[in-house]
């Protein structure tokens, strides 16, 4: 009856579809009512019209709004009180909070099963990893017990072989009368040299008879007669030779690479200290002065950004590096007499003054350069002229030069240069003998 917005819905039966009751329910719920209660009022028409002044109406009117507020409060408070209610006391609603509790508890579990079923199969690639991880240590003690084993049964092979040798070098010498000479130290050479039974069994079948084969007994036959103990010392003698030869060219050989990489270790010795000795000109010091200056301690890559400032010089013949930097300004600050004289920008434009001095004593002496074609005629000292209005000194220093030197017919970047150093002395010295 009282609703503003129309029509109602209604509340339905035990079968309404759960979208309706919903919607039900939240109409009730921002329910919007047009109900007057100005019949409450506590102050009626007349009473507003018999007030005594203006203040004292508007006064009357604002008690009855705050009244009829509060009433229509009320009203909604006690609407929203039978809503919940009803919603509270719905099956149709306890069927869908029962149904979204089940369907909940459903994900719950499922999730619980998940997280289970991947723990489970964690457990079990750790657990295969485990066993893998003590099959593998298991296959490599087993392999290295075996080698172990083999290892030691070659060495105790070779020891019984050589065994055998030396007995029958010994019994090969007392039926020859003299032992060889050099023999007992070659022995020990072989030994040092042979690591397996198989490279001593041949110098031991030497000493068999024929049709006779080493084995029986002890392993070997010592030789009955001085043929066969003379057959048996020369292969002994020149596997010795042998083995001395060979021991001589790889002695030989690693003398040479020694030798090799010693002269390498030199040449680089050389290289590095003639780059460190290379002596600083006035224009790196001056440039080096400027750059400590540009680039403060705490600066980021400070050596580095120092390095590639002193770089930018022109015609520079090798480009200095981070660590020649750092060396060449420790050295100018520990000497106090070098750090007079050069690690100040004034001191350094100083020196760079005197070389502006003696090339503009060697322009003055000839109209005419020698070797190189220096020589600069009216044509070119205009076009240098009007290159460097061109071309101000706001631009990159090596790209203007490059520009200029372009706009000279004749000439290149260094000569440009140089030309424009001589002038600006000359000017300088005319400007200081007027004043």
């Amino acid at each position: 009856r009282f609703s503003v917005k129309k029509p109602v819905p209604r509340l339905g039966v035990d079968e309404t579809p759960m979208k309706q009751v919903t919607k039900f329910y939240q109409f009730w719920n921002r329910f919007e009512s047009w109900r007057d209660f100005s019949k409450f009022d506590e102050f009626k028409d007349g009473d507003i019209e018999n007030a005594r002044d203006r203040m004292e109406k508007r006064w009357m009117m604002r008690q009855n709004e705050i009244q009829n507020s509060k009433r229509k409060k009320k009203e909604y408070e006690r609407i929203r009180t039978l809503v919940e209610r009803a919603m509270a006391s719905d099956p149709r609603i306890a069927r869908e909070k029962e149904a979204e509790r089940l369907e909940k508890e459903r994900k719950k579990r499922e999730r619980q099963e998940k997280r289970e079923a991947e723990e489970r199969a964690r457990r079990e690639a750790e657990e295969a990893l485990r066993r893998e991880e003590e099959e593998r240590i298991r296959v490599e003690k087993e392999k290295a017990n075996l080698e172990r084993a083999e290892r030691q049964q070659t060495k105790k092979n070779f020891k019984r072989q050589f065994r055998f040798l030396k007995r029958c070098c010994e019994a090969a010498t007392a039926l020859v009368g003299e032992e060889p000479e050099g023999l007992a130290l070659g022995l020990i050479v072989l030994q040092d040299w042979f690591n397996a039974a198989e490279d001593v069994e041949p110098l031991v079948s030497n000493f068999a008879e024929p049709g006779e084969k080493p084995g029986d007994g002890e392993g070997y036959v010592e030789p009955r007669t001085e043929e066969t103990a003379r057959k048996g010392l020369d292969a002994v003698m020149e596997a010795i030779a042998k083995v001395n030869a060979t021991r001589d060219a790889e002695a030989q050989k690693e003398q040479e690479l020694r030798e090799e990489r010693l002269r390498e270790e030199q040449l680089k010795a050389q290289h590095a200290k003639a780059k460190a000795e290379r002596s600083w000109t006035a224009d790196e010091l001056s440039f080096l002065a400027k750059g400590v200056r540009k680039f403060p301690p705490g600066s980021r890559n400070r050596w580095v950004m120092i390095a590639n400032f002193v770089n930018t010089l022109p015609d520079l013949a090798e480009p200095r590096s981070a660590e020649d930097c750092i060396a060449q300004s420790k050295q100018m600050a520990s000497d106090a007499e070098k750090k007079k004289k050069l690690g100040t920008s004034q001191a350094a434009f100083e020196m760079h003054q005197k070389k502006l001095n003696k090339q503009v004593d060697s322009a003055e002496k000839p109209p005419a350069a020698p070797e190189g074609g220096d020589e600069w005629t009216p044509e070119q000292q205009s076009a240098l002229e009007a290159a460097l209005k061109e071309y101000p000194a706001s631009m990159d220093k090596n790209e203007r030069w490059k520009a200029i030197a372009k706009a000279v017919p004749g000439k290149k970047k260094k000569e440009c240069v140089e030309r424009f150093k001589v002038l600006r002395q000359l000017l300088l010295e005319k400007r200081n003998g007027a004043s």
